[in-house]
């Protein structure tokens, strides 16, 4: 004998039913799915592959970064070399400047000595000259002829004219003394 339940039945019909449209609709989705996650996994693979694009990019300039680096530190290695042997050249320099600058006060020095000396020694040959000129004028005045020459050596400024004067003045001595 065979039960039946009239009550279940069309119940267990409509859950029939419904597991079957979802089991259709989950066999239909999927298909709808597969054309959506292949898109997707396209934009993904591009994303990749722009990731690696980027990566490869950002590869060389830390290579090109550290290759710089090292030209730089090598520069810099240099620049310390060069600022050592500048520095020991300013050291030298700086000592001769010293130096030369003592040397200088001292000659300044013995420049100023020696302008007071010849403002002396100026002096004193204005004082001998005109001691000279006065001996000159008494021998002349008193008759001594041969001073003559002596007194146009210290008045003529000219050597020619010294010349012609002293043998104008020895033609006239001669003359007085035939």
């Amino acid at each position: 004998m065979a039960r039946t339940f009239p009550c279940i039945a069309p119940a267990r019909a409509t859950a029939v039913l419904a597991a079957g449209v979802m089991l259709l609709a989950g066999a239909v989705s999927p298909l709808a799915h597969a054309d959506d996650l292949k898109a997707k996994k396209h934009r993904i693979e591009q994303r990749i592959s722009g990731a690696h694009d980027d990566l490869d990019e950002s590869s060389a300039q830390v290579r090109d970064a550290a290759a710089a680096l090292e030209s730089a530190r090598t520069q810099l290695g240099s620049a310390r070399a060069h600022l050592a042997d500048t520095r020991g050249q300013l050291s030298a320099a700086q000592v001769v400047d010293r130096q030369l600058a003592e040397r200088l006060t001292a000659a300044e020095a013995r420049l100023r000595q020696a302008a007071s000396e010849v403002v002396g020694g100026r002096q004193k040959i204005v004082e001998q000259q005109d001691t000279l000129g006065q001996i000159v004028v008494t021998n002349y005045q008193t008759g001594d002829p041969s001073l003559m020459g002596l007194s146009m050596v210290l008045t003529t400024q000219d050597p020619a004219a010294l010349t012609g004067q002293l043998n104008s003045v020895q033609n006239v001595m001669d003359k007085e003394s035939v």
